[in-house]
């Protein structure tokens, strides 16, 4: 048995910026994965500038942001046609690329331990974590970063509450354009105001190009299907405009599909764990909240509460629930969720209000646009 004051399960963007801000502060820790290198998975594909802001507040970010795709320039096109041409420094990334730039410069391979947990125990001097290989590590806290997974959480008494299920698709695939587009990135909304398509995103990342599509189309639409069979042919289908704006282009790759639940844990009954990013609450991929929402995790827990708890030698239940309650957290969190229905309704709903917020979305693009090109 190994001794840490906390134990970090899984490995992914929230996890491993925990484990990154632990060791900064000299805490001793241990993040714990099944996967040396984070594999090539469709996740958050994009810092924006609030998450840039947060990941430099972090203090993590400038050698990390090295390693990722600079984008200066974001185009809007609207029911057709190209409307604005925006200046909008952000970064494109494949979200593998992100988490093992942050492992690789951050973590320390002593604090890295490659292995599988097989379950979370409470014992008399804390909390034991049972490894698949018969080891076990013995741990003031836990901090469970396991993304979507729920047996853990289920083993410790917590329970999942489903807000939205099946709330939305997120495709992704790269794509090879027949002549280099003129744009960094592109953000391509639906060419008429009613329909389940939400958005589609064209950016560059160090791989190439890569584009994500949002939207509310049940997994065994007819569309969806002719998406994975003939993709050029549906996205052209779907959007026939699409040529006009950006050229020929071909698809490299099989889509990835990605049916989405809004879920929000509630706490267990077990002292010494807390959760976070999608370990505690998921988020809408096409809100692009879910990287603002994990990266806030890691850096209120590790900054503030880990440290404190540590010092007052308190890991009961009732003294993790402050950080479910912090202030910035919960704002953020609640953003979040209300930024994934207001996007549902722009796209779906169909009552006036919603109607006219369409509209009023593309004008306004479209005089700022005349603006900045007069």
């Amino acid at each position: 048995m190994t001794d840490y004051d906390v134990a970090i399960l899984g490995g992914g963007l929230a996890g491993s910026i925990c484990a990154a801000m632990l060791h900064k502060q000299g805490i001793s820790h241990v993040l714990v994965d099944p996967r040396e290198e984070y594999p090539n998975e469709f996740r958050c594909e994009k810092f924006n500038r609030q998450q840039i802001e947060l990941l430099i507040e972090t203090g993590l970010a400038e050698p990390v942001f090295k390693e990722l795709t600079p984008v200066k320039d974001v185009w809007m096109a609207r029911f057709g046609r190209l409307v604005r041409k925006q200046h909008y420094p952000h970064y494109g990334f494949s979200y593998n690329e992100a988490v093992n730039a942050v492992r690789r410069i951050h973590v320390p391979k002593e604090n890295f331990l490659l292995n599988t947990v097989k379950s979370v125990k409470n014992s008399a001097d804390g909390q034991m974590v049972e490894l698949t290989d018969g080891s076990s590590i013995n741990t003031k806290l836990v901090v469970l970063a396991t993304g979507a997974n729920t047996g853990l959480q289920r083993d410790i008494g917590m329970h999942q509450e489903m807000l939205s299920e099946r709330h939305c698709l997120a495709i992704g695939f790269n794509l090879e354009p027949k002549s280099e587009f003129e744009f960094d990135t592109m953000t391509y909304w639906p060419e008429n105001s009613y329909g389940k398509m939400s958005y589609l995103t064209f950016f560059r990342t160090s791989g190439g190009w890569r584009a994500n599509l949002f939207g509310y189309w049940n997994s065994k639409d007819p569309l969806v299907r002719k998406l994975m069979t003939e993709p050029v042919n549906a996205l052209v289908e779907m959007m026939p405009s699409l040529r006009n704006v950006i050229g020929d282009f071909s698809i490299s790759e099989k889509l990835r599909i990605r049916p989405i639940n809004l879920y929000q844990w509630k706490a267990g009954t077990s002292d010494g764990v807390v959760s976070i990013g999608d370990a505690w609450s998921s988020s809408c991929p096409g809100a692009g909240t879910g990287t603002t929402k994990a990266i806030n995790d890691a850096l209120q827990l590790s900054n503030r509460f880990i440290p404190q708890w540590l010092e007052d030698k308190h890991f009961d239940v009732e003294t993790i629930s402050a950080f479910y309650h912090d202030k910035k957290k919960t704002e953020i969190d609640q953003a979040s969720l209300r930024e994934a229905y207001r996007l549902r309704s722009m796209t779906l709903d169909n009552t006036p209000y919603w109607k006219a917020q369409r509209l009023l979305r593309f004008a306004y693009h479209s005089m700022r646009g005349k603006l900045s090109n007069a």
